[in-house]
């Protein structure tokens, strides 16, 4: 019985430090989250409010992005920023990818940035990384023509800042090449 106890007690121990040691660090990040302010350079200041550009920190947000070319949807591929296009700024994520990269082909961009900068959270940015063109007028080789147009789409409200947008964390961001159509 006595044996018991003791292999009970240790497990209880184990348990307890375990405990301990999770909440410490739990509690070492959020106040780091919270407390970390960077240099003001081209530091561009974010918080979770949508469009807010004036507090300062890291950020881990999860923006999605769905692109169509004439209604034909095109796959944002898994590890763009880790294996696929150009993996930069890795000082920005504190990681070995690029502060924004997609780990699936879900059309979730993870913007992951310990010191977040004015270019480095920019729509465009994202697509600097993948090796692709976006701007208010091409989106990959698909330009504007007399028929055709680039428009973009950011939670179903249409959003002219196409490249320079700044994602919020659960944008839906859709992205079209379409006809164009009267008033539109």
């Amino acid at each position: 019985m006595r044996h018991k106890k003791k292999i009970m007690d240790k497990h209880v121990q184990i348990a307890a430090f375990a405990i301990v040691v999770f909440s410490a660090l739990a509690a070492a990040y959020l106040y780091s989250v919270e407390t970390y302010s960077p240099d003001k350079g081209d530091e561009m200041f974010v918080t979770d409010e949508p469009g807010s550009l004036e507090t300062g920190g890291p950020i881990h947000w999860h923006p999605n992005l769905r692109i169509f070319i004439e209604d034909e949807e095109q796959e944002v591929p898994a590890g763009i920023g880790i294996i696929i296009g150009n993996v930069i700024d890795t000082d920005v994520s504190g990681m070995k990818m690029s502060p924004m990269h997609t780990h699936s082909d879900d059309g979730v961009i993870h913007m992951e940035q310990t010191s977040p900068t004015n270019r480095t959270l920019r729509l465009g940015y994202f697509f600097l990384v993948w090796g692709e063109g976006f701007n208010s007028t091409c989106i990959f080789s698909f330009c504007n023509s007399d028929d055709k147009v680039v428009k973009m789409t950011v939670n179903g409200e249409q959003n002219r800042e196409f490249d320079g947008y700044i994602p919020q964390d659960k944008d839906e961001i859709v992205i079209r090449y379409e006809r164009e159509m009267f008033g539109s």
